[in-house]
Formats: structure tokens, C-alpha cells, sequence
């Protein structure tokens, strides 16, 4: 939000005054929301699958990289 604030004026520059209020709204709120601890991100994998059906990556996070057939992790 520091950044937004810093250069808000090249904000409102590119879009307009009223989207940078909605971006700095939705900023605030975020900020909010993550310190209460009542949001959060949550991730998705998705993979190609071989002929086969298969994607060779592992079904728990645990098992990454200890497989031989596993992908190396990065």
C-alpha cells in the first residue's frame, strides 16, 4: 500500500481518480483481512498429462523430489 501511496499520483495518471480509490479500498482491505488472519491465498497446481493419464508429479507435497520419477523441484 506504501508503493500505491508513494506514487499516487502516476496512479490516477493511468486510469483515473475513481479506479485509484478502488485500488487503495481494495489494498486496505487486503491489508486488513491478511493481518486478522481471515484471508488467505490458496494455490493450484495444474499439470499436462502423458498419454497415459499420468503427469509424473507426486500426489502430496511431502513426496516432491523424492521420487526418482518425481520432477526436480523449481
Amino acid at each position: 500500500m506504501a508503493n500505491l501511496e508513494a506514487h499516487w499520483d502516476e496512479a490516477v495518471e493511468l486510469t483515473s481518480p475513481g479506479w485509484a480509490r478502488v485500488w487503495r479500498l481494495y489494498m486496505a482491505a487486503s491489508a486488513v483481512g491478511f493481518g486478522n488472519n481471515t484471508m488467505g491465498v490458496n494455490q493450484v497446481l495444474a499439470v499436462r498429462t502423458g498419454g497415459d493419464g499420468r503427469s509424473g508429479m507426486p500426489l502430496r507435497r511431502e513426496s516432491l523430489g523424492t521420487s526418482a520419477s518425481a520432477p526436480a523441484p523449481g
